[in-house]
């Protein structure tokens, strides 16, 4: 199992790291309203809250006047923000760390304790990145495709669209349709060939070669297991076109 924070290495001969509570799902926020007329209270919705996560431990030094420069380092370490923290081989979370805590902290001496908090802003882990690919044959204007989303929690992948080649690509409106919770994303434009356009669930943002574009329709959350999805071209499309969708499968710990 590794255990790294950045560049920092929280379990060696120097960090000897002996508990850390990661396991327990975030907290979830749930948003209530009073109802009148009746007992209770009306359920309007759920989110999950931050993950906190806490180490405890002791730092090894082979003499006391090492010990300065030992923290120094971990100090320095612990200082950046936004780190990759890896507690578990294959996931990580984007983390924080917001306590860090070295008492008795005495000239003399050569192991010292520690406890260290980090707060992931996300909920989830992260494992690493997916991109299954696809392809819409010339002529073809509309395809469905199924994917398995990997994890234990939902994703919000980013759907990457593309054409080859230069000219008019025969289309004014890309729909993209997730059958599986019946949301979908519409975006017309003036499209070129040899441009991307990118759909970005986890934003809610649509872009046309690099440029924020309106839409119309709902972004959707793509839960773990079996999910489908349709794509629809209006107008032509002579010369096909080429999909990825993109995600990093999510995980509770």
């Amino acid at each position: 199992m590794s255990l790294t924070f950045g560049n920092l290495n929280l379990q060696d001969k120097v960090i000897i790291t002996e508990t850390v509570q990661f396991r327990s799902m975030a907290n979830r926020i749930a948003t209530l309203a009073e109802v009148s007329r009746r007992p209770g209270s009306k359920f309007l919705s759920e989110e999950y809250d931050k993950k906190v996560i806490t180490m405890n431990g002791r730092v090894l030094s082979p003499s006391a006047s090492g010990m300065i420069g030992i923290l120094d380092d971990i100090h320095k370490n612990l200082a950046i923000s936004e780190q990759q923290l890896t507690i578990t081989d294959g996931r990580s979370y984007t983390a924080t760390c917001t306590k860090a805590s070295f008492p008795e902290q005495h000239y003399n001496q050569t192991i010292i304790p520690f406890s260290l908090e980090f707060i992931s802003a996300s909920p989830f882990s992260t494992g690493s990145a997916l991109s299954p690919g696809f392809g819409l044959g010339a002529t073809v204007l509309e395809k469905a495709i199924d994917i398995t989303i990997s994890g234990s929690a939902f994703a919000e992948p980013t759907l990457r669209l593309s054409t080859s080649g230069v000219g008019d690509p025969g289309f004014s409106q890309i729909t993209v349709a997730h059958n599986t919770t019946g949301e979908e994303v519409t975006f017309s434009g003036q499209f070129s060939l040899g441009l991307e356009a990118v759909f970005d669930y986890e934003n809610a943002t649509v872009t046309y070669s690099g440029a924020l574009q309106d839409y119309t329709g709902s972004f959707s959350r793509w839960d773990v297991g079996s999910n489908e999805f349709t794509v629809t071209l209006s107008g032509t499309n002579p010369e096909g076109m080429t999909g990825a969708l993109e995600y990093s499968p999510r995980y509770f710990l």
